[in-house]
């Protein structure tokens, strides 16, 4: 368990991150502290500079800016987005990384272990590929098909049923909610009954929109009715 972090290289601090979006230097950050990719590779993979050019001087740059040095690279391998923010917060010299990660962690901050992943930036234009960390926890099928034939397909929160509105497309569709976050603790036995609940995907989003804080079904009904 990481109970410290190191410290801050401040020499050049005031270094120029470039030309390069929030989104790209976020990526870099998080790469680099939650994965250990080289600079060079990062300078060839995410910020796709020319190999004939590329000494990983454009990333370290960018890591230079935020005080990360060689000491961060890969230091949090292996542990959630919310624990290592969870660590900063409170220390003011670590604010500009905690908003690098919070801000690429949003929306997905719940799944895969330290693994990289396409996917597509949108902004005004679309389809640029970018590597995005993200954590990925395994998640059963049987488990799904379980809390299903208990639950049903009906929305256990609102009501909504997707083939009532939708037809034969909207037959069997409902997504489905751990009511005790997987990244909370190692594997565990999941009972479909108790630990699992239906929800439509309005409110599936809802429970999860809160920072920190994942809301009980209950709770969102208290918002709606």
């Amino acid at each position: 368990m990481i109970e410290d972090i190191p410290e801050l290289d401040n020499r050049g601090r005031d270094r120029d991150c470039g030309s390069y979006s929030v989104e790209t230097i976020d990526v870099i950050v998080c790469v680099y502290i939650f994965e250990g990719m080289s600079t060079r590779d990062m300078d060839n993979k995410i910020l796709e500079v020319d190999p004939n050019k590329n000494h990983g001087w454009k990333s370290f740059a960018i890591l230079h800016h935020f005080g990360l040095g060689i000491a961060f690279k890969g230091y949090f391998i292996g542990k959630t987005p919310e624990s290592v923010i969870e660590l900063m917060c409170g220390k003011d010299d670590y604010n500009e990384i905690v908003d690098c990660i919070r801000r690429h962690n949003d929306g997905y901050p719940r799944y895969a272990d330290s693994e990289l992943e396409t996917v597509v930036e949108v902004h005004d234009k679309e389809g640029k590929r970018l590597l995005r960390y993200g954590t990925v926890y395994e998640r059963s099928k049987r488990n799904r098909d379980a809390v299903i034939r208990i639950h049903g397909t009906k929305c256990m929160v609102y009501g909504f049923d997707f083939e009532k509105t939708y037809g034969e497309i909207g037959r069997n569709f409902i997504e489905v909610h751990h009511i005790k976050p997987l990244f909370t603790s190692e594997e565990m036995i999941i009972d479909p009954e108790t630990d699992m609940v239906c929800l439509c995907s309005n409110c599936h989003r809802m429970i999860h929109r809160i920072k920190g804080k994942i809301l009980t079904c209950d709770e969102l009904k208290e918002m709606i009715y």
